[in-house]
């Protein structure tokens, strides 16, 4: 939950007591390099950037304590405390908090962008999840954190329309470079251009939570979507052997071969029942990664502190090495 941080002036603070059997000796009395230090040694702002930069950075709770120290150090590290918010309705908080991250609701999120102001959000957050909102609720985040640059959006409602607002604008999310959601409940994909919608226009990222067949016009729809300009990387969701039969198992190959499939650096199919023959056979194409994925939200949340740790990481971790060796048979062996 988010929640303005209490001020604290650090220079009323009571020094302690010294012990009452010593005192400092007058200046003169001794050679300098004999006399106790009585100040704290100063180090260099630059570092002192660094250092609360770090902490900030590894641990986003303690924050708003390190907002405590002064006001220099404030101004250093209360962006951070904004830099990836995850939104939830009260239903599934506790089933997101399990991640490393904390949760807020979205009319806590409106007061402080509000008090804080729309500019100092706009450059601060840079990471959205949003869980089992409605699309109104997705489109007032949006048109806030417009510089968001990784936006992950699940189990929403009457989401169609997030994306524009009620006089037919676009929430155009032109930072945007990594999207995980169900981009055919998000937009109007037989409406949409792909090539030129500003939202994607930096977009290399793509995790689509729609299932992959059921639609009729699956290749087709995968086909639109390739046509984002600068996307290299797309996942598609698979939730068991139930979803493949030996007609459909096909497409990835499809995909890959397709002219705007050529682009792509990595096709992954992400499933919770991990890698099995029927599913690695589908291509032998490299760039064809099937990958065990059982935990979503910490997933995402811990690629937002430690980026190794991301998927997307791990995949091209082992296309790199298929690409050495040359055997695609080499899968990810991580969950």
């Amino acid at each position: 939950m988010i929640a303005e941080p209490n001020t604290c002036d650090v220079s009323t603070t009571a020094s302690l007591p010294l012990p009452s059997l010593w005192q400092p000796p007058a200046q003169n009395s001794l050679d300098m390099s004999e006399t106790p230090s009585t100040q704290p040694p100063v180090l260099p702002p630059e570092l002192e950037l660094v250092i609360f930069e770090t902490a900030a950075h590894g641990c986003p709770p303690f924050i708003p304590t390190l907002m405590l120290v002064s006001s220099r150090v404030r101004e250093w590290v209360e962006p951070l405390l904004y830099r990836t918010l995850i939104f939830t309705a009260n239903k599934v908080s506790k089933i997101v908090s399990a991640s490393l991250l904390p949760t807020c609701r979205v009319e806590i999120f409106l007061g402080v962008a509000e008090r804080r102001g729309s500019e100092f959000m706009r450059r601060a957050v840079k990471n959205v999840m949003a869980v089992a909102m409605s699309g109104a609720d997705i489109r007032a985040i949006l048109d806030i954190c417009s510089q968001v640059e990784n936006l992950y959006v699940i189990w929403g409602s009457e989401l169609l329309g997030a994306l524009e607002r009620p006089d037919g604008s676009t929430v155009a999310l032109t930072s945007l470079r990594h999207l995980h959601a169900p981009i055919l409940e998000l937009l109007d994909v037989e409406s949409i251009n792909f090539s030129t919608h500003p939202t994607f226009r930096q977009l290399t990222h793509l995790e689509l939570f729609d299932g992959p067949f059921e639609l009729p016009k699956a290749l087709e729809t995968y086909r639109a979507v390739l046509c984002i300009p600068s996307l290299t990387h797309l996942a598609l969701n698979g939730d068991g052997e139930a979803d493949f039969d030996s007609s459909q198992s096909n497409i990835y190959a499809e995909l890959l071969r397709d002219d705007a499939g050529r682009k792509l650096h990595a096709l992954v199919l992400l499933t919770l029942d991990g890698p099995t023959p029927q599913l690695t056979s589908a291509s032998d194409d490299l760039r064809f990664v099937v990958m065990l994925l059982s935990e979503y939200f910490p997933d995402w949340a811990a690629a937002r502190l430690y980026p190794s740790e991301e998927f997307w990481t791990r995949v091209d971790a082992v296309i790199a090495e298929r690409r050495l060796t040359g055997d695609s048979s080499i899968q990810s062996h991580l969950s």
